[in-house]
């Protein structure tokens, strides 16, 4: 799983405060920072104005909460990279989830009066879960055109990979005038 920006700058500020306490700390034990420093920070938490132990408090559960974070970082599940066709004596054969998206793209473009923003294809269960956002012109029938183009959509990807289609969502994020066209025939 590939990090974040904002996880890997959150991940960056931590690690160098935890870096900067381990120094001070080091530094402190081998008397290379008087010790008159450490334990003025510790009065200052114990002792210090509510205002100090609030800082403090802060600080430490703001640690507390970036650490369990990271901690879990990378743990959600991985989509699959490959869907699984057919098993034989001698071994499996399998296809590429972006050889199956290829497939989706391919089978929408020859679909007329439908345009492909985005697919998505999950594998799970021996079925595939097909995600997608397309655009379409306002003159037509958005729920008939829908519904052959995922039932085309199903039998196309059966056909062509054997695998069962559990789901196919298609979402509808825009439509579209159809282009105009003006008659310039004839004079003035």
């Amino acid at each position: 799983m590939k990090m974040k920006v904002s996880t890997r700058i959150i991940l960056t500020i931590f690690l160098i405060v935890v870096i900067a306490l381990c120094l001070f700390l080091l530094a402190t034990m081998f008397r290379l920072i008087d010790a008159d420093y450490l334990t003025l920070s510790v009065q200052t938490m114990l002792l210090g104005n509510i205002g100090f132990k609030i800082l403090y408090a802060a600080i430490f559960v703001v640690m507390i909460v970036v650490a369990f974070m990271l901690m879990f970082f990378g743990i959600k599940k991985e989509r699959a990279k490959t869907a699984e066709i057919k098993t034989f004596e001698s071994g499996r054969v399998s296809i590429a989830i972006p050889a199956l998206e290829e497939l989706v793209r391919k089978y929408i473009r020859e679909t007329p009066d439908i345009s492909l923003e985005e697919v998505r294809v999950d594998y799970a269960s021996a079925a595939l879960k097909i995600a997608m956002k397309v655009s379409m012109p306002c003159n037509i029938s958005i729920p008939e055109t829908t519904e052959l183009a995922q039932n085309g959509l199903r039998e196309y990807i059966q056909t062509h990979s054997g695998i069962a289609v559990s789901d196919i969502k298609m979402i509808v994020s825009a439509v579209s005038d159809p282009i105009k066209t003006t008659d310039f025939s004839g004079g003035y």
